[in-house]
Order: C-alpha cells, then structure tokens, then sequence
C-alpha cells in the first residue's frame, strides 16, 4: 500500500517537473543564439532540452559531483555536448561565472533568483 502511495506521488511530481519544463521553455522562446544557466541543474534535464531548442550555450551548475556527471553522460548521448557545459559548484561559491554569448563577448552573470523557487 505504502509503495503505491509513493509511486502516486513520484509521478505526480516527474508531472510537476515537466509541465514547469515545458513552460519555462515556451517563454525563453526563441532560443536560438542565446546563453541559458541553470542553477541546480540536476541530472541536466532543462539543459538537454534548451540545447536541443538551439540554445548556442547551456551553463549547468549543480553541487552534487554525481548529477553533474550523469548530465555530461545524457548531453553526449544525445549529442549536444558540445552546447552543454557542467560545473560543481554552488552559489554565491561560483556566484559569478563568465557567458560567452555567440557575439564572443564575455558577459558576467550574477545569481538569478527565480521568485517560486526562493526560500
């Protein structure tokens, strides 16, 4: 009974996780030439998937050294390796960290606060 309850609600929120995808994807639209970071990026998965949206750069950073190295092994398995880039880190640690957009211009990003995801 208890497993059930568990696997209701861990798909429930791989639901949650996607729909927030999908979302925060239609509205970076168009994401041709742009540099998206990802901050807790996980296993990669929004990385994956503004890379595959032709994104020029994804810069994921996460704290976990085994999440960074599966979303390296996802981005080379689906090609976009090249696009993707993984630090360990955390913030403010790498509360700075260099863009280099398609004009070839460094830009300095400082952290971005997302108001749903803030404490």
């Amino acid at each position: 009974m208890q497993f059930m309850r568990k696997k209701k609600v861990d798909n429930h929120w791989r639901g949650v996780v996607q729909k927030h995808l999908e979302v925060n994807v239609a509205k970076l639209q168009p994401l041709k030439g742009k540099s998206v970071l990802d901050v807790g990026c996980g296993s990669g998965k929004f990385c994956l998937e503004y890379a595959k949206n032709e994104a020029t750069r994804v810069l994921g950073v996460d704290f976990a050294p085994g999440m960074i190295e599966i979303a390296d092994r996802l981005a080379k398995g689906i090609g976009v390796q090249d696009q993707c880039e993984y630090r360990v880190g955390t913030f403010p640690e790498t509360e700075r960290i260099m863009i280099y957009p398609a004009t070839g211009q460094p830009q300095t990003v400082s952290l971005i606060m997302w108001p749903n995801r803030c404490p």
